[in-house]
């Protein structure tokens, strides 16, 4: 029954796919259990238009100071398997890629996995842009577990996604000013494909039962003229996200199976007025609210000599914060500068107080050569918008904590481009309070993809790295970046999610002929971390110590290739191979890679 379920849903989103082609296209009861956490898989996003991992230069000028809507109500590209083209890109009329108004793309491949995406700008002129976009992202194959988890050695299980996500957007020039509205809607269905009970507890949805999201975002922003002495902007971003289920509840005991809610929302305000000639002044404003439904904390006690693990549901919480930062900035052909100040005044949201820099400083000795300096931190409110779209599988039950940078200082210097190629060296430091980082803890009663607790750690370290890049033409483009970053058990730069010390990535792209590209990529993340907790009870009554430790996971060495062939202005062709390696590894605790797999399809524009 549920493989006829999910071969109608695959047969339901081909069919939608093909039509834009035809036309061209707990009453909450205490929980008191113990749980435990275990390992997890996210396909790894690999886009199609470009088949490379970005890799970013040194900025030779600092950006102006402009209203950006509050992160979460972002719009945030599906986190699947491959994407075919990104529809957020699409919006971009300017870029040569997307001069048609409308494109169709649809593409299969082994796990049963299924992209699609599709676009409209229905209206395109000088003044005003209206358009839509849909994208679909499914999958539903055996992974094989690598045996780093007791209990999951040499086992299979079918993991199952399906993802669609609606946008519209629109944007219109008045005399006075622009106005920007964009909005999105993602329905994601999947299933928790490990499951491994522990003692008396139980998973709600073990792998046959599918969680379900709803993940909604807006935004509208106005902002007068650029070419104007004295700006202003104005935003405002709503969110919602939800999921159907609890991750977990005492057995056969409790009826109140409903997931977590959570509402947002973001109201901006930014002034600038420049005084001198090269000089501007400015105060930017922001207010965001959060209330989240149906979450859960836990303690460690102690309970006839035993530790056990007690879980106590949060009906309702809701918190905001006000972000004040006035700012000055500077810019000559030379120079670039900025410094300002993030002032953070939190409600009901731990400190209430703190404060941060916003220095960026640049400057161009000569044509080829430029220094860039930052420093820059303060609050960061962890949502379960932004959290999903990284990993679905985050336990749905548990407070993320907010993030608060002291500071985020980085150098650099940037030497090219010398006849295409560049060279820029750097270094960087931290020092973070609740850096939100996955895991695991000893004595929590089941494993489960899906069980992925977020803890937020005091955490400090620094990086070092450099980014290469060379270009010729538009036959040869290839671009690397390798940053190290050590870890121990309280401390690192996280670079990435895992916090792996080592850090690769690199793309070759080259196109033999006009309308043939071929693209190598490569990512390697060496001596990844993941930290355990060990809660131990000592002599004295009721109290409990707690232990942490460093698991090394499994390195990750990721090899893609892509091939697209344009045959006309409309038409083209593409093929996509993953993990050429065929290596078996964990993205995160518990998230088991597809191994070897490739897509094929084809696009249209019109």
């Amino acid at each position: 029954m549920a493989m006829k379920t999910i071969n109608r849903q695959n047969i339901l989103a081909v069919c939608a796919l093909a039509f834009c082609f035809a036309g061209y296209a707990q009453n909450e009861k205490e929980l008191n259990k113990t749980i435990v956490v275990e390992k997890e898989f996210v396909p790894v996003e690999v886009k199609v238009t470009k088949q490379a991992t970005d890799i970013e230069e040194a900025p030779l000028k600092v950006e102006k100071v402009k209203l950006k809507y509050s992160d979460w109500a972002l719009p945030a590209s599906i986190s699947s398997m491959m994407v075919a083209q990104s529809p957020i890109l699409y919006k971009d009329a300017s870029l040569e890629e997307f001069r048609k108004r409308g494109y169709a793309s649809f593409a299969m491949g082994n796990y049963m996995n299924i992209v699609g995406s599709a676009g409209y700008r229905i209206v395109d002129n000088a003044k005003t842009t209206l358009g839509a976009w849909f994208q679909h992202n499914s999958t539903n194959g055996k992974i094989t577990d690598d045996g780093d988890l007791e209990g999951f050695k040499d086992s299979y299980d079918k993991q199952f996604i399906v993802d669609d996500k609606f946008g519209l957007y629109f944007s219109n020039a008045f005399e006075a000013g622009k106005l920007t509205i964009d909005a999105d809607y993602q329905f994601s269905k999947f299933n928790y494909f490990r499951y491994l009970p522990m003692g008396d507890n139980l998973l709600i949805y073990p792998n046959k039962r599918k969680q379900k999201v709803n993940n909604f975002g807006f935004n509208a922003g106005w902002a007068n003229g650029e070419d104007s002495e004295f700006q202003y902007n104005l935003g405002i971003g709503v969110g919602y996200f939800n999921s159907d289920y609890r991750f977990w509840v005492e057995p056969l005991s409790s009826n109140n199976l409903d997931g977590m809610k959570e509402f947002g929302l973001s109201v901006n305000g930014g002034v600038s007025q420049r005084f001198a000639e090269d000089s501007y002044i400015g105060l930017d404003l922001k207010f965001d609210y959060f209330k989240h439904s149906n979450l859960m904390t836990f303690n460690n006690i102690r309970e006839d000599g035993a530790l056990k693990t007690v879980f106590s549901p949060i009906d309702n919480h809701s918190f905001g914060m006000l972000t004040v930062k006035p700012h000055y900035s500077k810019e000559t052909d030379r120079m670039n500068f900025n410094v300002g100040v993030n002032v953070d005044v939190s409600f009901n949201n731990g400190t209430t107080f703190r404060i941060a820099p916003d220095v960026r400083f640049d400057y161009a000795f000569t044509k080829n050569i430029a220094l860039a300096l930052s420093a820059v931190g303060g609050n960061k409110i962890n949502t379960f918008r932004n959290t999903f779209a990284e990993n679905r599988y985050l336990n749905p039950s548990l407070e993320l904590p907010t993030t608060y940078t002291l500071v985020d200082a980085e150098a650099a210097i940037k030497f090219g481009a010398f006849k295409g190629f560049h060279f820029v060296p750097f270094v960087g430091f931290s020092v973070t309070k609740n850096n939100m980082v996955p895991f695991l803890y000893q004595n929590i009663g089941f494993f489960a993809a899906g069980n992925t607790f977020y803890r937020g750690m005091d955490m400090k370290g620094f990086k070092a790295g450099v980014e290469l890049g060379y270009k010729f033409g538009s036959y040869v483009e290839l671009a690397a970046k390798y940053t190290f970053a050590p870890q121990n058990e309280e401390d690192g730069y996280v670079v990435t999610p895992d916090c792996a010390e080592h850090n690769v990535d690199a793309m070759l792209k080259v196109s033999p002929i006009k309308k043939l590209d071929i693209a190598l990529s490569y990512n390697l993340r060496a001596l990844r971390t993941l930290r355990k907790s060990l809660p131990m009870t000592t002599n004295v009554p009721g109290e409990i110590v707690e232990h942490l430790r460093v698991i090394q996971m499994s390195n990750i060495s990721n090899l893609n290739a892509s091939a697209s062939y344009r045959i006309n202005d409309m038409l083209s062709v593409f093929c996509q191979a993953n993990n050429l390696l065929g290596r078996n590894y964990q993205v995160y605790n518990s998230i088991t890679a597809q191994e070897f797999n490739i897509l094929g399809g084809i696009s249209v524009k019109f």
